[in-house]
């Protein structure tokens, strides 16, 4: 026996049918909307692009947030190596050493430690994602994905 499977499509059409009439007949008895739900979908797709809007304004302005994280890491290891220069030299004034001996010490350690520090900082800034435009300006994110893709 072969069935035909519109035969089998037809009672379940008038099933779903009586179901979706059952389902909008209960929303009404209790109040409620049933396209509530995408309304609010909609308005905070609405809201998501201006929240993305801004982003992209901010990140136009202020360029990508990742390089200014560095180079404010940069510039404030920088003033804390001239501090901590400082600190010392009047350390050694405390306790009686010569300044000439201080200073060298000071010169020693930072021939020593610049470069072993220096390998890893430019190993993570080899490996971010952000580029520079011809005038000096960070691309946005949303720049690199697209160049990333094609």
């Amino acid at each position: 026996m072969i069935i035909n499977t519109e035969q089998l499509d037809k009672p379940q059409e008038k099933q779903d049918n009586f179901v979706s009439q059952q389902v909008n007949l209960f929303l009404r008895y209790l109040g409620k909307d049933s396209r509530e739900g995408s309304r609010l979908a909609d308005l905070e797709k609405a809201e998501v692009a201006s929240l993305q809007d801004k982003l992209d304004a901010i990140s136009r302005e202020h360029g990508v947030a990742q390089a200014n994280m560095y180079f404010t890491l940069y510039g404030y290891n920088s003033c804390a190596q001239g501090l901590s220069l400082a600190r010392d030299l009047k350390m050694g004034q405390y306790c009686k050493l010569p300044p000439i001996a201080n200073v060298i010490v000071q010169i020693i350690g930072t021939i020593i430690g610049a470069p072993a520090s220096w390998n890893p900082h430019g190993a993570a800034i080899e490996d971010l994602s952000f580029g520079l435009t011809a005038a000096g300006h960070a691309k946005s994110p949303r720049k690199i994905e697209k160049s990333a893709a094609s």
